[in-house]
């Protein structure tokens, strides 16, 4: 997830060129060729979850979901929205544990 608003990061996935618009999240599914190229003052959390196990747990919390994690994808991400924070809080987890 980008979390600082950058104008000049952007990611290719499979020959597609996104531009990422912080907040969002990066969606790139399971052997997908992909490359990003990220301003120095660009901040966030990269989170890689095996595609299975992430497929297994949205049939059973979010079947609506699933689909978003077949596509490549940036996502943007309100910052007003209820999600925003709880994301931003579960980038903050992920780097605490990998950084204890």
């Amino acid at each position: 997830m980008c979390t600082r608003r950058c104008c000049r990061c952007c990611t290719w996935i499979d020959g597609r060129r996104w531009p990422i618009l912080a907040p969002c999240l990066v969606v790139v599914p399971a052997h997908c060729v992909h490359g990003f190229h990220y301003a120095t003052d660009t901040d966030g959390t990269v989170i890689t979850a095996a595609q299975r196990p992430l497929e297994a747990l949205l049939d059973a919390l979010a079947p609506a979901l699933r689909q978003q994690v077949l596509q490549p994808a940036v996502l943007p991400v309100d910052r007003e929205g209820r999600h925003a924070e709880a994301l931003v809080a579960l980038g903050r987890d992920v780097e605490r544990v990998v950084l204890s």
